[in-house]
């Protein structure tokens, strides 16, 4: 469930896709868009609005080709307060 404002549901995969990368290893713009079912440009539009939401921030990698995408601490913190709730729900 989005309990997200100002992003749609699209946003909001695309965010907990990243979420899901991100805890796992470094990733890379291009990593998601293989990842996930939409369209570049689609995934670029979704990941901008995340960006300017302060939810995530793209950086350059090691390879100036490929940035990587990296939580910011508001991202980090709603992700880290949907899990609780996660877990209140689950462990009941």
């Amino acid at each position: 469930m989005n309990n997200l404002q100002g992003i749609g549901d699209g946003e909001y995969l695309v965010f907990l896709e990243i979420t899901t990368m991100v805890k796992e290893k470094k990733t890379t713009l291009t990593e998601v868009y293989r990842s996930l079912n939409y369209s570049e440009s689609t995934i670029r539009l979704f990941v901008r609005k995340l960006e300017k939401l302060c939810l995530i921030k793209l950086n350059k990698g090691l390879d100036q080709r490929f940035k990587e995408i990296q939580l910011t601490k508001k991202g980090e913190k709603i992700i880290n307060q949907w899990e609780e709730q996660v877990n209140k729900i689950f462990n009941a």
